[in-house]
């Protein structure tokens, strides 16, 4: 799937870049699509301005993807910081009309939405240590919670993932929250990714509420975590992927993410590491 990018932004593209391939390979790949032309018109249209114009031709994009094998509408952005000073902020309330529109189709087409989105539960000022890696990142960032809670209840059909669970950078990800979460909203499904990186951007302070310690050992509060809530979480190891010596290399996720899995008991890591992401996305 296209990570979630604005039209002009640096590293935009849309979902038909990758049909060929997952055509090419459609035992090994699934196509996810909406981070590029869907995610553009949520954040480039003020939720006040939404006309039926508008949400007619972003239904008939949406329409448009399912019907070229899309399984997913991702990746999706309510709260995406920068992490360096070319990276991209972006922010959109989760109950904007036009994500509230996407639940309506989701739960239609039976096509989950994987949405990123940084935990703010009250208005709160942006850490420092994310100012200095990147002034893109405003001084104020606005809560999203409440707003996500609308969106779930909005349309209880369409299956939401809520994606980078693990990886906090506000940090107010915490289990608390994520527990409450998944416990009053049936729909709701939590991707989890473990980062290389132990430390928040830009400082030396450990990251809050990681799910594995300093020796890559999940945590036990996670690990009763997982097992009470062992339907509802996925692996979402967020890999980007391209060509080697032509694309710059990504960061690696892939192995430390994996590694959680392995250390989870037999039953809940078959349904983590596969039978949830297969009836999610309706992958039989």
């Amino acid at each position: 799937m296209p990570q979630p990018r604005i039209f002009g932004q640096e590293g935009y593209y849309d979902y038909t870049s990758l049909i060929l391939a997952v055509k090419k390979y459609p035992n090994r790949l699934v196509l996810g699509a909406g981070g590029g032309i869907l995610n553009s018109m949520i954040h480039e249209t003020d939720p006040d301005d939404v006309t039926d114009e508008a949400q007619a031709k972003f239904r008939e994009y949406a329409l448009e993807m399912v019907e070229n094998g899309a399984k997913v509408f991702g990746e999706m952005a309510a709260l995406y910081l920068s992490m360096n000073p070319r990276d991209v902020f972006e922010q959109a309330s989760p109950d904007h009309p036009l994500f509230l529109l996407l639940a309506d189709i989701a739960a239609e087409k039976g096509v989950p939405i994987d949405i990123h989105m940084e935990a703010v539960e009250k208005d709160t000022y942006t850490p420092l240590n994310l100012r200095q890696v990147s002034l893109n990142n405003p001084t104020l960032l606005k809560a999203n919670i409440p707003a996500l809670k609308r969106l779930l209840k909005h349309n209880r059909k369409a299956a939401i993932v809520w994606q980078h669970i693990g990886w906090d950078n506000t940090g107010q990800m915490a289990i608390p929250l994520l527990r409450s979460m998944l416990a009053n909203n049936p729909n709701l499904y939590l991707g989890f990714k473990i980062e290389e990186r132990e430390y928040q951007a830009g400082t030396q302070d450990p990251m809050p509420n990681r799910i594995v310690d300093e020796n890559n050992k999940i945590k036990p509060d996670w690990l009763e975590f997982f097992n009470e809530f062992q339907d509802r979480l996925l692996v979402s190891a967020d890999q980007l992927v391209g060509i080697k010596s032509k694309t710059a290399p990504a960061p690696q996720y892939m192995e430390k993410t994996y590694s959680v899995v392995e250390q989870l008991p037999p039953g809940i890591r078959r349904k983590v590491a596969q039978e949830n992401a297969k009836r999610i996305y309706h992958l039989e």
